[in-house]
């Protein structure tokens, strides 16, 4: 990122950061690095001088923390600017995304707790959900947690019995990315049926090679981009829809910590 670049950045998170604390002010740092999802250390680092090094998910936490529902590109806007190199990479590699909403933040508290956060993802469907839905799913604690969401106002009842998210209307949405990482784990782990492997009823792969990650990183995010816009051509089409409820999740990083390059320009310094 270069140096202007990361000014402007700075300048949005040092803008949340006491846009935060104007907020809360009987709140201490602690506690407001915990509405924002991050740690103490981290927070105080950014409001020490170290703003510049902000990355896109740590502006996505403030922003959310700040109840702010932006789609993906307003969130690049207000980060560096229009007509920028930062900018117009980010939104390439943001491309399949663009449609989506940046959760405010009691939508994202909902999401990260685990009780709350599969009742949450039924309702955002275009179906919604219902009462019957949520207790055989999850009986007594996903109806409790489904009474919370609707004191809260982040659900609410739509015509004809179904319980819908209230604020995006089951559209497309995303949040930071460790919710979103433990969204899709829990999802995994929870929903996915080993047993039904082979039925063309689910899908799970998974593989590891040895690459040049700098070379081989952009085109396999760029063939995920394009999966991901034709899946969501399908799940967003009239066509197809009903009444069952499916998750489809993507994933792909370096299992090694820093990358060869990295790590020999690390010895070298």
């Amino acid at each position: 990122m270069n140096e202007q670049t990361g000014n402007l950045n700075g300048t949005l998170v040092r803008q949340c950061i006491g846009a935060l604390k104007r907020r809360h002010p009987n709140l201490s740092s602690r506690q407001i690095a915990e509405r924002a999802g991050m740690s103490q250390s981290t927070f105080n680092r950014l409001e020490n001088g170290g703003a510049e090094s902000a990355t896109l998910n740590t502006v996505v936490k403030l922003m959310s923390a700040l109840g702010q529902t932006k789609k993906i590109p307003e969130m690049v806007e207000a980060i560096v600017g229009g007509g920028r190199g930062f900018a117009g990479k980010t939104r390439d590699n943001l491309s399949h995304n663009l449609d989506a909403s940046v959760l405010a933040g009691h939508l994202t508290e909902h999401l990260k707790d685990p009780d709350h956060r599969m009742v949450l993802l039924l309702a955002a469907s275009r179906e919604g959900t219902t009462r019957e839905e949520v207790r055989r799913e999850h009986g007594e604690a996903g109806l409790k947690a489904l009474d919370a969401m609707l004191r809260s106002g982040a659900l609410e009842a739509a015509p004809g019995g179904a319980i819908k998210e209230r604020l995006l209307k089951d559209a497309p949405f995303t949040t930071d990315q460790d919710v979103l990482k433990d969204v899709l784990v829990h999802c995994v782990k929870a929903k996915y049926d080993p047993e039904r492997y082979g039925t063309g009823e689910n899908w799970l792969s998974f593989q590891t090679e040895s690459v040049d990650l700098g070379k081989a990183m952009g085109l396999i995010r760029r063939k995920l981009r394009q999966a991901y816009k034709e899946i969501e051509g399908v799940l967003r089409s009239g066509e197809y829809s009903g009444k069952d409820k499916v998750f489809v999740g993507m994933a792909a990083d370096s299992l090694l910590r820093t990358s060869e390059t990295n790590e020999k320009e690390e010895v070298m310094q």
